[in-house]
């Protein structure tokens, strides 16, 4: 995602170095350190836990589609999204198509505890640190 968010900021194409169709979880830090909190905190601690967000699972396309619509807002009508084959001929290689965790056991642990952040805020809180980062002004 940073590398995208790069390049909306740069203006400059989004580049997909695979078809796009792979899926991917995410989760904003504030809701991932929230529940690492909670486990270091309970008598579970030193046990293993998945952290993360099952309910933000995007393929790389859509990804992709909801950074130039989130930050590219004045951009959007010059940012394209481009996919290539990577000239690494490793790149990829062994690849999950999909990589999203199994929250049962963190659920179970700790039914009270969800990610807040969805994807498109955290997008959005992202570009204004990478803006603020770079002394532009955020969308």
């Amino acid at each position: 995602m940073p590398d995208f968010i790069g390049q909306v900021l740069d203006n400059r194409p989004i580049e997909l170095l695979s078809s796009g169709a792979p899926t991917r979880s995410f989760c904003y830090i504030r809701d991932a350190t929230a529940l690492m909190l909670r486990v270091l905190a309970s008598a579970a601690a030193g046990e293993p836990f998945n952290v993360g967000n099952d309910e933000a699972e995007v393929s790389m396309s859509k990804l992709a589609e909801l950074v130039v619509s989130v930050g590219g807002k004045p951009l959007a009508p010059a940012i394209s999204i481009r996919r290539r084959v990577s000239e690494d001929k490793d790149y990829l290689v062994d690849n999950p198509q999909r990589r999203c965790p199994d929250l049962t056991k963190s659920r179970s642990a700790f039914p009270d505890w969800s990610a807040k952040v969805g994807l498109e805020e955290g997008i959005a809180q992202i570009f204004r640190h990478f803006a603020e980062k770079r002394g532009l002004s955020s969308n």
